[in-house]
């Protein structure tokens, strides 16, 4: 399901490729990050995710846990106030993805937090937390 929700996320965000951004999952190597492509990049990753303690887990009965999953929504770009700078481009990644619904799920997604991270070379970085509440089901063996 994780990869699931990350593709559709990626996806959701694809009209940013417009503004010359780079829209790209979390690389497989931290070292792959290197710098922005021409303009910026947004890069979207799974961050954590916290279960409630299940309401039944007797034998023989399902166990059914709420579950959050929060993802990280990370952008460096060049440029901060301008048009198509960090704060107008955070603000699109707010407007395209809150209230978007990944497949399968029931619940839509909602920002949690937006943090500065670096400026380094020009480049901001700013990381935008989402996160989706779901159903953990197991079903009894």
């Amino acid at each position: 399901m994780l990869a699931t929700i990350e593709q559709s996320l990626l996806e959701q965000l694809e009209p940013l490729t417009k503004l010359g951004l780079r829209i790209v999952g979390f690389p497989e190597n931290p070292e792959e990050l290197g710098r922005p492509i021409a303009y910026g990049q947004v890069l979207v990753g799974f961050k954590r995710e916290s279960l409630q303690p299940p309401a039944h887990h007797n034998n023989g009965v399902s166990i059914v846990q709420s579950r959050r999953v929060e993802w990280d929504v990370v952008l460096q770009i060049k440029n901060l106030r301008s048009h198509a700078g960090a704060y107008p481009v955070m603000d699109k990644i707010r407007d395209l993805l809150t209230g978007f619904r990944p497949p399968d799920t029931l619940r839509p997604l909602y920002e949690t937090q937006a943090d500065f991270v670096d400026l380094r070379d020009g480049i901001w970085t700013y990381n935008m937390t989402f996160a989706i509440d779901l159903i953990y089901t197991k079903k009894p063996w």
